[in-house]
């Protein structure tokens, strides 16, 4: 027999869905072992830095990395995806902080952090990751710009718009960004899930900033629909905003589908 999921019950399954982590890291898992994906870096002579800080919650406590460029005044924090760990984005952080600072963070039940995901939750963490970039790394908000991939992008707004003094930063940074919870479950032809309400409704919460923004989004992304991306900037009611299309690239691979002209859109964003 049929019974109907209680309201906010959707919102759970879709979280179910959503967060996909990797096992979580053992503590003592070592970062060196992923530089194989890098021929190029030697972990012993890496500058990176591993950083355990607390969420705004002081419940939880994240794993993030730390990449100093000594000749930047700014910095990006930078929220992932959905999949995997902190450790498999250090290429691209690495890449990124050649034009500034950066500050990547995994989020509750992610890497080496503790806990378990959830929509609520995650916006702690990334208020937490602005707190602790201010407070203990020393930067200034208006140099700091805020960096989300995917779910990260979501993370990023739905943080941020939880913030008194959100459009006092930089800029924002939105690589295959999603519409909605609902939008999403709609193109996997979920939208009938009894309870589903609309979880991560970054179409509602940009609303609230305006702070300048850049959205970046492949064509032919099959995960995160262009479209959406697309309808989220035009959602986004101020000027200072630009999108860029990457042609023919799918959810992946963005900055190796564009080249350096990927790089150089983020670096003339925040003005390196």
């Amino acid at each position: 027999m049929f019974v109907p999921l209680l309201s906010g019950c959707g919102d759970e399954i879709f979280e179910q869905i959503v967060f996909a982590p990797a096992d979580q890291l053992a503590d003592d898992a070592n970062i060196c072992d992923y530089f194989r994906r890098m021929p190029d870096r030697s972990c012993e002579h890496s500058e990176v830095e591993e950083l355990f800080i607390p969420s705004l919650d002081a419940e939880i406590r994240l794993h993030a990395l730390f990449f100093p460029n000594q000749q930047s005044q700014k910095l990006i924090i930078y929220f992932h995806g959905n999949g995997g760990h902190i450790y498999y984005r250090l290429s691209h952080s690495f890449r990124l902080s050649e034009l500034a600072n950066v500050f990547a963070v995994s989020y509750r039940g992610y890497s080496k952090s503790n806990g378990t995901p959830s929509e609520a939750g995650v916006y702690q963490d990334a208020a937490g990751a602005f707190k602790y970039a201010s407070e203990q790394l020393g930067f200034a908000t208006t140099q700091t710009y805020i960096y989300g991939r995917s779910l990260g992008a979501a993370v990023a707004i739905g943080g941020l718009d939880s913030l008194k003094y959100r459009n006092a930063y930089g800029g924002l940074i939105l690589e295959s960004p999603f519409y909605s919870g609902r939008r999403m479950a709609e193109s996997r032809g979920l939208g009938w899930v009894p309870g589903l309400n609309n979880p991560f409704d970054s179409g509602s919460k940009i609303a609230n900033l305006k702070v300048p923004a850049l959205f970046i989004h492949g064509s032919k992304d099959g995960i995160t629909p262009f479209q959406q991306g697309y309808d989220l900037y035009q959602a986004y009611p101020i000027e200072n905003k630009i999108f860029k299309a990457v042609e023919g690239a799918g959810h992946y691979g963005l900055s190796r589908v564009a080249g350096d002209d990927y790089w150089q859109w983020i670096g003339n964003f925040i003005g390196s």
